[in-house]
């Protein structure tokens, strides 16, 4: 059981992160990210990933959570709340991502768009957002920077592509393709920077504990020719962190975050990955017609 400190916390941080409130402060309407936006150009690889044992039996329960969803517009009865409570109170690995999107979308992160005004800013603030959660333990965090003279782009390519551990190998094809688009621009641009952030990654692992590993890269690229030679420079960033989510606890503070927001895995997951024409299915939030 929750402390009544530790439930003033999980409600100050879901009312200050509740998407509803904050879209109404910024003057906007709901608006769900998603790849595919007219005339913006999508380069850069963003990717959300669900893994572990655990992982069908929560996208059973967000099958059975849709089962007792009212009609669209529609508050549920008392009876279909109780039922999507129970359900939901049972899912930690939908809470991990209802609480993530969360710190998302109160951030302004778009997660499709990384080169967007401002994005780095909020990406950070994203973050920032998730590890002040009471939801989470982190675990640890890292930077890790990279500096490379380069013989030939064409070498470079595998050897940077290979700094990115732990990302899945259709991820890696389409941060290729991104950085081999970088060294024909900066070869064809000399003494003109190249710089992108290059992708944004979120995993959940749900096993016995519930892991959260969150990954972000810029990438800067330069070729100078002088009167004699020619030097490529690559300047590399990764950002990681792993966070534990509080599997235990979620039955006592499940309740709190229904009232504002559900996310379930698969929405969540096309929401932060790159993905052509993605549907996606957002729920506001769950309260109980009187």
């Amino acid at each position: 059981m929750l402390t009544n400190k530790e439930l003033e916390k999980v409600n100050s941080w879901c009312a200050m992160n509740d998407p509803a409130n904050v879209l109404r402060v910024r003057g906007e309407e709901p608006v769900f990210f998603r790849s595919g936006f007219s005339g913006i150009p999508n380069p850069v690889v963003s990717g959300g990933a669900v893994t572990g044992d655990g992982l069908q039996d929560a996208l059973d329960k967000d099958k059975a959570f849709q089962g007792f969803m009212p009609p669209a517009g529609e508050n549920p009865t008392m009876d279909q709340y109780d039922n999507l409570l129970a359900i939901f109170r049972s899912n930690p690995g939908t809470g991990c991502t209802t609480v993530m999107d969360m710190a998302r979308i109160a951030a302004g992160f778009n997660p499709l768009n990384p080169d967007l005004k401002d994005n780095e800013k909020a990406f950070d603030d994203y973050v920032g957002r998730i590890m002040s959660a009471p939801f989470f333990f982190l675990n640890d965090s890292s930077r890790t920077e990279y500096h490379r003279g380069e013989k030939s782009w064409n070498l470079a390519v595998n050897d940077i592509v290979n700094l990115y551990e732990g990302i899945e190998k259709n991820s890696k094809d389409q941060i290729r393709k991104s950085i081999i688009n970088m060294t024909q621009a900066a070869a064809s641009r000399k003494n003109t920077r190249q710089t992108k952030s290059l992708f944004a990654q979120s995993t959940l692992n749900l096993e016995n504990e519930i892991q959260v590993y969150i990954y972000s890269s810029n990438i800067s690229l330069i070729e100078n020719k002088g009167r004699k030679s020619t030097s490529r420079q690559t300047d590399i960033s990764i950002v990681k962190a792993r966070l534990t989510f509080y599997k235990n606890l979620w039955p006592s503070y499940a309740q709190i975050v229904m009232n504002r927001h559900v996310k379930m895995i698969d929405a969540w997951v096309k929401d932060n990955t790159t993905q052509p024409g993605a549907n996606l299915v957002d729920l506001t939030c769950f309260k109980p017609t009187a």
